[in-house]
């Protein structure tokens, strides 16, 4: 029965085996879009930086941290949920950025914040 289905598809089976192998979701490196929107928030981090030279640095480093942010969740969701490695690998990158957070915060305490909103961080117990 698979002879016949492979000549009335003209030959080869591998036809019939790639239309029900499920499509990939996204490629090895970001689309177009997930770079433009990293490139957009670089370049406002840039914009921010030397724009406000003489303005207040906390209000600088404020935005400059929540547009980082916005950047590496840019290529979170993208490696998460439309790249094309493996699933196992795709769950166990944000796991991984959670426990060195995790680990992070153990093992280190904020000292002081400075006036330019700048934390200054110290072992745990020292």
């Amino acid at each position: 029965m698979s002879q016949d289905t492979a000549i009335n598809n003209g030959g080869s089976t591998e036809s019939a085996r790639a239309a029900n192998r499920p499509a990939v979701m996204g490629g090895w490196l970001p689309g177009i879009i997930t770079w433009l929107l990293i490139l957009v928030l670089g370049g406002a981090i840039i914009a921010v930086r030397y724009s406000a030279a003489e303005s207040d640095q906390a209000n600088v480093n404020v935005f400059t941290l929540i547009l980082g942010f916005g950047m590496f969740v840019t290529f979170g969701v993208w490696f998460v949920f439309r790249s094309a490695y493996p699933m196992l690998i795709r769950l166990l990158a944000p796991v991984a950025v959670m426990l060195s957070v995790a680990v992070w915060f153990a093992l280190y305490e904020i000292d002081h914040v400075d006036g330019n909103l700048i934390p200054h961080w110290k072992r745990r117990g020292a």
